[in-house]
């Protein structure tokens, strides 16, 4: 039996692996800027979901207190810096923390209050003496109080009571 001689079909050959490697390589190439756009759109997804989510939230919180923008949600408490001594941190924010709470019967009150009446707010803590503040005892002087926007704003002044 005769054996054919590929010499014939040798160009055929090349021309046909030279197109199988092409399809190979444009497929892997198609598949990597296709999976790289997919990774993309996913990342945006997440953060679009994210956005949304915490939107909702939002929404929700502000649905939920319109009718309570009246009312004091926030007291804050500022030390000012007064006389020669000067307070440290420490003491002023424990001082702070002790205003803050006597003034935690405000949370809730009607806005229209403190602008009818803030003496009543001066009177919970102005003269008030703080015993045993960093072993000192502190005399307290309310500066100004004001309401803004649901927040209750609180301006003390601080001297060592003797």
């Amino acid at each position: 039996m005769r054996i054919p001689q590929f010499d014939r079909y040798r160009g055929w050959l090349v021309g046909c692996g030279l197109f199988l490697a092409g399809t190979i390589v444009g497929s892997a190439v198609y598949m990597s800027v296709h999976q790289a756009n997919f990774s993309l759109l996913a990342v945006q997804n997440t953060l679009l979901k994210s956005r949304l989510e915490e939107a909702e939230k939002n929404v929700a919180s502000l649905t939920k207190t319109r009718s309570q923008n009246a009312t004091i949600a926030i007291v804050k408490v500022q030390v000012a810096e007064e006389g020669t001594e000067k307070l440290d941190d420490l003491a002023a924010n424990e001082l702070k923390k002790k205003v803050l709470r006597d003034l935690q019967v405000a949370v809730g009150k009607p806005l229209s209050a403190v602008k009818a009446a803030p003496e009543v707010f001066i009177r919970l803590v102005d003269g008030k003496v703080y015993h045993q503040v960093r072993e000192k005892d502190y005399l307290v002087r309310v500066r100004t109080v004001f309401a803004v926007q649901g927040e209750l704003s609180v301006w003390i002044t601080v001297q060592p009571y003797e």
